[in-house]
């Protein structure tokens, strides 16, 4: 049988599909002619604007697709800047609150606070992990848990990422401490903390840095700030540009955000850590990986330069990774809980019946 120029195929492309009885394949123009590549069509205004965006058919997605977070509407650059100062003023006045109330619990002078550096650390990281969640609500008006990135993945694949990028960090910051002669003495991160003197502050401790402080800052820094750039920048200049800007803004204001805290001698080192685990996150689709390359970096760190008083401490310690990912579970169930509704979508275009278009012309 032979075509005539413009005339469509019998067949054309409707094969039966699991989208329906001889329903067209997603992506394929009506009846093209049998034998052309399908050439996927842009989407009608309103509808999900990329690949594997739709509710359900994420398995449909390659693994080189942008992560369908927010189909409806991506964020805006700005909402990095607004989680970022409502960060800070959350610490100023959750400090101020809890310092505070501790003068008038305690009754003694508080200038030197590093004995209650443990409290401020948990207040703070609830602060953050209240403002992760708040932040959306306030600017894109819904929040779900993927939005987040506390989306499930295979686990084998993602333990395989997680090892992969934990190794290429301690590989580096091997080489730093090395060119600059660092040792243990130059990480004063547990020094004047307390750590040691009572069993409830080295549990605190423990709790602290491999397990709260994780969850809470990749939640910040890479659910809001990292996202938000991204975003913003992806219309501007595309996907790849878009990535590594956000990443390396992300991760300069990860570094500075340490300054002060005992690690000054490794702040280019932890620079480089915040741009490696907005890229984990970005590679695996699932901010899991990074809180778990997070907590695992904290609890080594941790567990090799404390002295608590009871032996078991350690293990609590070096538990705090698993504690981590299931503290950010918790957290997205309590998320996926909220009602929120997302905003209103212009509506997608009629549905009429195939008509064919010359090839081409999609």
């Amino acid at each position: 049988m032979f075509l005539k120029p413009g005339q469509p195929h019998p067949y054309g492309d409707q094969a039966p599909s699991p989208y329906g009885e001889h329903a067209p394949r997603p992506g394929v123009p009506p009846q093209s002619l049998w034998g052309d590549p399908a050439t996927p069509s842009a989407p009608a205004p309103g509808q999900y604007p990329y690949a594997g965006a739709v509710p359900g058919a994420d398995r449909h997605r390659g693994p080189m697709d942008f992560p369908a977070e927010d189909p409806v509407r991506p964020w805006p650059w700005w909402i990095a800047l607004v989680g970022l100062a409502m960060a800070i003023v959350s610490i100023l006045i959750g400090g101020a609150l809890l310092l505070g109330l501790l003068k008038g619990l305690t009754d003694t002078d508080l200038d030197d606070t590093s004995q209650y550096d443990y409290l401020l650390g948990l207040v703070q990281d609830g602060l953050w992990i209240a403002v992760a969640i708040a932040v959306p609500l306030m600017i894109v008006r819904w929040i779900r848990p993927e939005h987040l990135g506390l989306r499930s993945r295979p686990l084998g694949w993602s333990a395989l990422k997680t090892f992969i990028l934990l190794f290429g960090f301690y590989v580096l910051a091997a080489v730093y401490a090395g060119i600059l002669g660092l040792d243990e003495s130059n990480n004063q991160l547990l020094q004047d903390t307390g750590f040691g003197d009572t069993l409830g502050k080295d549990i605190a401790y423990a709790l602290l840095y491999p397990v709260a402080a994780p969850v809470a800052e990749e939640l910040l820094f890479r659910g809001i700030l990292f996202k938000g750039l991204r975003d913003g920048f992806r219309g501007a200049m595309g996907r790849g540009p878009a990535v590594a800007l956000g990443a390396l803004i992300s991760g300069l204001i990860f570094g500075a955000a340490h300054i002060n805290g005992g690690q000054n001698d490794y702040i280019p080192v932890l620079i480089a850590l915040g741009v490696l685990l907005a890229l984990a996150y970005e590679w695996s689709g699932t901010i899991y990986v990074p809180i778990a390359i997070h907590a695992i970096n904290n609890a080594v760190a941790t567990a090799s330069s404390a002295d608590p008083t009871a032996d078991w401490i350690i293990g609590l310690i070096l538990l705090g990774p698993v504690l981590a990912v299931l503290l950010a579970m918790a957290i997205g169930r309590f998320v996926r809980r909220l009602r929120s509704e997302p905003p209103a979508a212009l509506p997608p275009s009629p549905q009429g019946p195939p008509q064919f278009t010359p090839p081409g012309a999609y």
